[in-house]
């Protein structure tokens, strides 16, 4: 009759190899929310840049149109 030690060595081996390939997973998923996050924020630092430059072109707009309406009702 076997004392059951080599069923539970191959069940621990087994788990092992299991928790293996889980903390793998997640540390990929882990890379790749990260990455996702990295381009977010890449983004939003061009809209940034871009938000100055179409703010000036805005009040430079508005104020040819005022000039010219001004012009036209004297």
């Amino acid at each position: 009759m076997t004392d059951g030690t080599d069923e539970n060595g191959r069940l621990l081996a087994r788990i092992d190899e299991r928790t293996e390939l889980m903390d793998q997973k997640m540390d990929w998923h882990y890379r790749e929310v990260c990455k996702r996050i990295d381009d977010q924020e890449d983004r939003l630092r061009a809209l940034e840049k871009w938000r100055n430059i179409g703010a000036i072109a805005y009040g430079a707009g508005a104020a040819v149109l005022a000039w010219i309406t001004g012009t036209s009702q004297s």
